[in-house]
């Protein structure tokens, strides 16, 4: 019985809990086959990966394929839109893409290799399909009908979900699920403490350990790779591309007003809620592929809109910096569009709404627990909820966004009984101290032996 664990290098920063997962799984009689995309991340969190199971690179076989001018014509899994989501990180990073849509298929024959060499596997774990490496062993699986659960932070603090699908539609229920109370008007989700920087120094809380990090981010063998290019390359940018967002922060904070703090003079419109997501991240690069331009989809939705509508459009506080004023400025310009501060707490106002247009946004969610109407553009867990609408096409949105009306909310108890069947106690958040804890690695392998043993 072998478990394979693909770890890739974005988002990177879970190797050594996949690593103490595939321990504790080889205690319970499985064997463990790690497949990453360089040795970059488990050199940096010292991991040896080989410890546990056999372990293979990508970057190796890569190389080898370039230095022998390898050449492969056609790929039979999946197609380009495989690696969209890395396409869009390394733009994001670095302007412009690393990767040679032409080595492309030589990612899926490493995947189907490994596949074929290892024909006694039976499950696969990971995180999210977030990257084109996973995206490309979800893929393979799925054509040998091999289940591949994705793991997730849960929305509700000391729990986590597991999904069955690419697109986080299919959550694995907790069948021995007992009813337990969360408020979840002020709990924070846990998967938003997931990570500070998204890079080398996230678990750093006290000066001696940061210059601990940054000597061994220093000292570190820099290593080429499928998913971020150059792995030190990428930690350095990304540290600069996270400082440019705090100092655009506090820029519009203190010396623009571009933003609305307050919308209460609009409380007798009918007002329609829209939340910009961080980018780039899986629920936009693969939940929601098709909407990558947000100015499209604000600027249909305004132009749907009748005379006593309005539409509040909501930065996300972690994308500050990442969007530039002109775009703020053509957003103010469109009819009874109004844009809220990042930091206007959305959450305990949610009931402020009549209802909600969301990619893939928690928003969602939170305005299906309060009764509020959701129409959802993207693909997401809560697309089935009683109240939420699914929209396929910007005439439909249309149509959808004409008949919204003043709506008075009352909390809906079924959305939340609904989405507590598919939590399991434990936590996914890496930045928790009790992360790695074997307790918790207990609870994190256990929906595995369950599940195992019901198929």
């Amino acid at each position: 019985m072998t478990v394979l664990i693909p770890i890739p290098d974005a988002p990177g920063y879970y190797v050594d809990l996949f690593y103490s997962m595939g321990k504790a799984l080889k205690k319970n009689n499985f064997t463990i086959v790690f497949v990453a995309t360089s040795p970059y991340y488990p050199s940096n969190r010292k991991v040896n990966l080989a410890d546990v199971g056999t372990t293979y690179f990508f970057n190796e076989y890569l190389q080898n394929a370039r230095e022998k001018n390898l050449t492969i014509e056609s790929s039979k899994n999946g197609t380009f839109w495989s690696s969209y989501s890395t396409f869009v990180r390394q733009n994001y990073f670095y302007g412009s893409s690393k990767n040679k849509f032409s080595e492309f298929p030589f990612l899926n024959q490493f995947i189907e290799e490994i596949f074929t060499k290892h024909n006694d596997i039976v499950l696969v774990i990971s995180e999210l399909i977030s990257n084109s490496f996973l995206y490309t062993v979800y893929n393979s699986a799925k054509t040998r009908a091999i289940s591949h659960l994705c793991y997730s932070a849960s929305r509700i603090p000391g729990f986590f979900n597991v999904f069955l699908d690419d697109l986080v539609t299919i959550p694995l229920i907790n069948k021995s699920c007992q009813a337990f109370d969360h408020d979840s008007e002020k709990s924070i989700p846990e998967y938003m403490n997931n990570s500070r920087f998204g890079g080398v120094f996230d678990k750093v809380s006290n000066p001696w350990s940061f210059v601990n990090e940054v000597r061994n981010f220093l000292l570190a063998k820099n290593y080429p790779s499928w998913e971020i290019g150059s792995s030190k390359y990428y930690i350095f940018i990304s540290y600069c591309k996270f400082f440019k967002r705090r100092v655009f922060d506090f820029y519009l904070s203190n010396f623009h007003r571009i933003f609305s703090k307050d919308i209460s003079h609009l409380s007798d419109k009918t007002l329609i809620i829209y939340p910009l997501h961080f980018r780039p991240e899986a629920s936009t690069t693969v939940q929601a592929k098709y909407y990558e331009n947000d100015y499209e989809i604000i600027k249909n939705i305004a132009f749907s809109l009748n005379e006593g509508q309005y539409l509040i459009v909501k930065e996300h506080k972690s994308n500050v910096g990442n969007n530039k004023l002109s775009l703020y400025n053509r957003i103010k310009m469109l009819p009874n569009t109004v844009l809220l501060d990042p930091y206007y707490p959305l959450k305990e106002n949610i009931r402020n709404f009549d209802a909600a247009i969301c990619l893939t946004s928690t928003v969602g969610f939170e305005a299906l627990e309060q009764g509020i109407p959701v129409y959802l553009l993207g693909r997401v867990f809560y697309e089935e909820y009683p109240g939420c609408v699914k929209i396929n096409s910007f005439e439909q949105l249309e149509l959808c966004v004409s008949n919204i009306k003043k709506n008075i909310a009352e909390r809906n108890n079924d959305i939340t009984e609904l989405y507590h069947k598919s939590n399991f106690p434990g936590t996914f958040n890496y930045m928790n101290i009790k992360c790695l804890a074997e307790e918790n690695i207990d609870n994190l392998i256990s929906p595995i032996l369950s599940y195992y043993g019901n198929k």
